[in-house]
């Protein structure tokens, strides 16, 4: 069952306070002083990058979500949390009236299945558009990994591997012995995280007979054991037993006028070089 949205409400007033609060550091108020872009979030596969705006009918920021190993990316692998208000570099604040998710089209540009795109409308349109700089502070909880952290082996061998908050290294798959360092990254973990291993293989799942875990934080050394080999390639599925689904936090700072090349070349409405 899909993670409801109930679990943001907790943190919805959190959320509206950060965009409030979240200040940004000038010489003195109007300055304009350059200040730090963070203008991209990689959770591995994900990428979530500002792509531009548009200022017609209204004036709406575009992000662009894709996965970077071109896995299908669907509208509900992540449920976003997204601020009542935005602010820019001089507190002003701009109300966020909608949100909608694209998967076929982001402005003038077609979507390929691993790509998503999100457009924010807000209120009032900016009064200059060649220095404003606006705070995005937002939520995000990885649906997709509900029924698991799903990392496909190829090889009996892997230096590092990752997905989202998950990171696997040194791995090494040794008939029905397989052996790796598992990092996990979530906002709660205290090193006292329990897991569900098991193998998927056309799309069966394979239990083991043995687990040793070794905590030394940050990573835990893992040691899994079938009753037969693992035939590669295979899945290897990692689900937290004692810890709910991530609450990532991210805020994005982005310049309205630095957009992506691809939104540059095909766009002229609302945007000078």
């Amino acid at each position: 069952m899909r993670l409801s949205k109930i679990l943001f409400l907790n943190l919805f007033v959190i959320l509206v306070l950060s965009a409030c609060q979240l200040n940004f550091t000038g010489e003195q108020s109007g300055s304009s002083t350059s200040l730090p872009v963070r203008d991209t979030i990689i959770k591995s596969p994900l990428e979530l990058t500002y792509y531009g705006y548009r200022d017609d009918d209204s004036f709406r920021i575009a992000l662009l979500a894709k996965n970077t190993d071109e896995s299908v990316i669907s509208a509900d692998d992540y449920q976003y949390q997204w601020p009542r208000f935005i602010e820019d570099e001089h507190a002003e604040q701009y109300k966020v009236s909608n949100v909608e998710l694209r998967q076929s089209t982001l402005f003038d540009r077609e979507l390929s299945p691993h790509e998503l795109g999100i457009e924010m409308t807000i209120e009032p349109s900016p009064r200059d558009t060649e220095t404003v700089y606006f705070s995005i502070p937002f939520y995000m909880v990885p649906s997709i990994y509900e029924d698991g952290y799903r990392f496909q082996l190829n090889e009996s061998q892997l230096d590092r591997r990752q997905l989202g908050d998950m990171r696997l290294e040194d791995l090494e798959l040794d008939g029905s012995m397989l052996t790796f360092d598992l990092i996990d990254d979530h906002p709660a973990a205290d090193g006292t995280e329990e897991y569900l291993f098991t193998a998927i293989q056309e799309d069966q799942e394979i239990f083991p007979m043995f687990i040793s875990m070794r905590r030394s934080r940050p990573e835990t050394h893992i040691e899994v054991e079938f009753a037969s080999d693992i035939t590669l390639p295979t899945r290897l599925s990692i689900i937290r037993t004692t810890s709910p689904l991530p609450e990532w936090r991210f805020s994005m700072i982005i310049r309205l006028n630095d957009f992506a090349e691809d939104h540059n070349e095909n766009n002229d409405e609302g945007e000078q070089e």
